[in-house]
């Protein structure tokens, strides 16, 4: 499971959609505190 901050998850958006169709969970975090999640 891959953790990534809200500012970096907007930058790297193209990026955490193919590592979520690779099989990995994404938690995208705002201020240390769960935001969403992108799984699959």
């Amino acid at each position: 499971m891959m953790r990534v901050n809200r500012p970096l998850s907007n930058d790297r958006f193209p990026e955490l959609i193919n590592r979520t169709l690779m099989g990995e969970q994404i938690i995208i975090e705002q201020e240390g505190k769960a935001a969403a999640a992108i799984i699959t």
